[in-house]
């Protein structure tokens, strides 16, 4: 009697223990659960196992069978082979050696059911799929954080929204998945302290319901899920939550700075150069000029909606455009050679891709060891090309650098756990070519990735740019800092740098309708660069160029009528005798 109340007891709650003798060293557990009997066991002093022999009873009157031979290194077995609503009956065979087996209890055999599908919002289906436990707890989270997200956000998938926040390390941005209008709303959602009291309680309730159905396929113990269960939401709360915090205030800073119109990715298209721009706010009426040479071509936009893209293909023939927007340059752009697509960041970053990938058009915030474009000058009467990549690695990295699909620099890094720089200097073949793409890959597995960082070479034009500071947004500068970090207040061992050379104030009015008023007050002796650019990082104004003046207040107008409104940015290059220079820069708002 006492038997049968205790099978019915346990049948209940879809787990069944077997209790081992004391000369049993092998303690075996089943559970019941979704289309699946999930065995679970535990050796003790157990020191060398052949093979784990697992053997089944859907009788108890009929004799066993084998049904498993699996690795001693494994703890648990998931079985399948089972009709909806069977029991089986299961013991283990630790297999020691030759002479010697030790087992689970044999007498009173733990048992398990296999139970009938709940739902459909379940993992059982991912039963014996290849996809890792973490690829499994991901796509349960998923469905628990768009359970909380839909209310908020019903217009947007729940799932475009949820993914990120279970898969942190595959998202770049929020630009594109979230409507720009929303980002601000997502932003507050997230950053509101009394919606993660909210979200736990949703989860614990949600995660709970879900047990039955999907804890198997996720080859959990009872004690095991709800372990998982706390850490993940605990995980998501203090570590994933505040990382996309910086994500959305980022691409929200990204979108306020930013031209209304961006270029997205440039692509070769059937004989064609297809440029895509993307808008990151609403249009009326504004207009885009291309240029190539004595060529230009103009794009009429009207009535262009926030978050909407739109393509212009180009003949190959141009070799290279420049591309503006409301006087504010969008860059410039080699189209005669290259292969893949180059998607452009809002950080000034180049990316090329071996095919076209969904909407990475902010900058990545790397969170693992690599090396990147830190530093490059290319002057045009001797075509000569110095290139700087910074970085570090943890283990030994092949990196390369190709001109065009030429391989003209092979990089080991060796193991780096500082900041390093590797420099050196190239005398470029422009093989009658306008301009080309400069590319740093990394060896994978004996291969060059298809994935790339890339920057623009324009044949006739010198120039000199840097990530400031090291691994930041890139600049054009007048001067360079080849094996050094580009923060041009730290001093080289052989050069000081001065703390206070200037005070440079910020421009009133600011923002400001139609003039505005700059001044600096230099406080030593220094050769001076002063001048004015826009988003896009092209110079617009010089007020002083490399001159020598002295200490005293200087001050200037700018008139910007002939220009759009935006975002501008005013710089000062400060270099003394013997000092490195020091750079410092201010925003200013131009509003018509």
């Amino acid at each position: 009697m006492f038997r049968s109340k205790l099978f019915s007891i346990l049948l209940g709650i879809g787990v069944s223990i077997g209790f081992a003798e004391e000369d049993q060293f092998v303690q075996l557990d089943a559970y019941s659960g979704v289309g699946s009997v999930l065995l679970h066991w535990s050796t003790r002093d157990i020191i060398s196992e052949k093979v784990i022999n697992i053997y089944k009873s859907t009788d108890r009157q009929k004799s066993y069978e084998l049904i498993a031979e699996v690795n001693p290194e494994l703890d648990r077995y998931l079985d399948t082979e089972l009709k909806n609503g069977q029991i089986a009956f299961y013991y283990v065979e630790c297999v020691v050696n030759e002479n010697q087996s030790i087992f689970s209890d044999r007498n009173t055999p733990p048992f398990g059911q296999s139970m009938k599908i709940a739902n459909s919002n379940v993992l059982f289906s991912l039963i014996g799929s290849s996809l890792s436990q973490t690829d499994k707890l991901n796509i349960q989270g998923e469905i628990i954080l768009s359970d909380y997200l839909e209310k908020e956000f019903p217009s947007i998938d729940p799932v475009s929204l949820a993914f990120p926040l279970m898969n942190p390390d595959f998202i770049s941005q929020w630009i594109g998945i979230i409507p720009n209008s929303e980002l601000q709303l997502f932003f507050e959602l997230l950053s509101t302290p009394e919606n993660n009291d909210i979200l736990t309680k949703l989860w614990a309730e949600k995660w709970n319901e879900l047990e039955t159905s999907n804890r198997n396929a996720l080859l959990l113990t009872p004690e095991e899920y709800s372990q998982i269960g706390k850490e993940l939401i605990q995980n998501i709360i203090e570590v994933v939550i505040p990382l996309h915090i910086d994500y959305l205030q980022r691409d929200l800073d990204f979108i306020r700075l930013s031209p209304s119109i961006i270029v997205k990715d440039i692509v070769e298209e059937n004989g064609y150069q297809k440029v895509n721009f993307y808008s990151l706010k609403s249009i009326s009426s504004s207009e885009i000029i291309m240029e190539s040479g004595l060529e230009k071509l103009t794009i009429e936009l009207s009535d262009i909606l926030s978050d909407s893209s739109f393509d212009v293909l180009l003949p190959k023939e141009w070799g290279v455009v420049s591309i503006a927007f409301n006087d504010q340059s969008l860059g410039t752009f080699p189209l005669n050679s290259g292969m893949g697509t180059k998607v452009k960041l809002l950080d000034g970053t180049i990316i090329s891709f071996g095919d076209v990938l969904p909407f990475p058009i902010s900058g990545f915030l790397w969170d693992y060891d690599y090396f990147w474009f830190n530093e490059i000058e290319y002057n045009s009467h001797n075509h000569l090309l110095h290139v700087e990549i910074a970085g570090k690695s943890s283990e030994i990295m092949n990196y390369g650098l190709f001109f065009n699909d030429n391989l003209i620099w092979e990089i080991n890094t060796g193991i780096q756990f500082e900041q390093t720089y590797f420099d050196s200097v190239f005398t470029l073949d422009m093989e009658d070519k306008i301009g080309d793409w400069l590319y740093l890959k990394v060896k994978v597995e004996g291969k060059w990735s298809t994935m790339s960082e890339a920057r623009p070479i324009i044949f006739s034009n010198s120039k000199i740019e840097a990530r400031i500071p090291d691994g930041g947004q890139w600049q054009e500068i007048t001067f360079t800092t080849f094996g050094e970090a580009n923060d041009f207040r730290e001093a080289n061992t052989d050069i000081q740098v001065i703390p206070e050379v200037f005070a440079m104030f910020q421009n009133y009015p600011n923002p400001f309708n139609a003039s505005t008023s700059v001044s600096i007050d230099l406080i030593e002796p220094a050769v001076v660069d002063l001048f004015i650019t826009d988003a896009g990082g092209r110079k617009i104004k010089e007020f002083v160029r490399s001159e020598a003046l002295i200490p005293g207040q200087y001050s200037f107008v700018w008139d910007a009528h002939d220009h759009s409104s935006g975002v501008y940015f005013l710089t000062i290059v400060a270099q003394m005798k013997d000092f490195l220079p020091v750079v410092q820069s201010r925003k200013m708002i131009y509003l018509k």
